[in-house]
């Protein structure tokens, strides 16, 4: 025997209110996207430690966390929500703040590490109000609302799989030094102890310093030792 349950046109299904922003952070105006670990990540144009907007991650029995607080100089206000790349990052904008105040393209990391990628400073657009989307080709695209080279804003590609800047190596009895220049500052370095396929290249936890325009990282040499620099 089969049962169907009555249908009410325009009644309400399931609502249940996982979250109630009520003071830090605040107007989380775009949507929030689904990360490959299962959590929520999205953005709140006000509000954060420093009232200029927030990246949050949430899970799906609506526990919040504010991953990233911008500070102006970092960017400030996200209107627009987030996409994540097959790295496992995510990208986005922020309409103002960056070093001349008209807005940032940022990179995330699940765990809140923030790298500003790109800040407006009117000959390359302002105030990108829309987020990014990732085409085929593996790079991000997105908009600015005014100012590029006619004024009244533009279309922009950022590359996210750029070309490897040129990277050196030296070594000394236990360490092998790497370096590569300090125009490059949103690449990674990472590591792998074979390159047998399927290769785990691992993050160098170690911090760049910049010595004489080059980030540099030394690390141990222990081991047979493969490097690149993943944007």
């Amino acid at each position: 025997m089969l049962f169907s349950a009555p249908f009410f046109p325009g009644q309400l299904y399931g609502f249940v209110e996982l979250f109630s922003f009520s003071g830090q952070p605040l107007n989380p105006y775009a949507g929030m996207v689904q990360g490959t670990d299962g959590n929520f990540y999205g953005t709140t144009a006000y509000g954060g430690a420093n009232g200029d907007g927030t990246v949050s991650e949430m899970t799906s029995t609506g526990v919040l966390t504010t991953l990233v607080s911008f500070s102006g100089s970092n960017g400030s206000n996200p209107y627009a929500g987030l996409a994540q790349d097959s790295d496992g990052n995510f990208y986005g904008t922020t309409i103002y703040g960056g070093t001349s105040g008209d807005g940032t393209v940022f990179k995330v990391t699940p765990g809140g590490v923030l790298t500003t990628l790109l800040s407006f400073n009117g000959a390359n657009g302002s105030e990108p109000l829309a987020g990014l989307i990732q085409g085929i080709d593996g790079n991000f695209y997105g908009t600015t609302s005014v100012d590029g080279s006619l004024g009244g804003g533009n279309i922009f590609r950022i590359d996210s799989l750029q070309s490897s800047p040129p990277m050196t190596a030296a070594t000394d009895s236990s360490h092998i030094i790497v370096s590569w220049p300090e125009d490059y500052p949103a690449f990674t370095l990472q590591t792998a102890t074979n390159l047998n396929p399927p290769v785990n290249w691992l993050d160098v936890t170690n911090s760049p310093a910049l010595l004489n325009g080059q980030f540099t990282v030394t690390n141990s040499l222990a081991g047979a030792k493969f490097y690149r620099l993943r944007y």
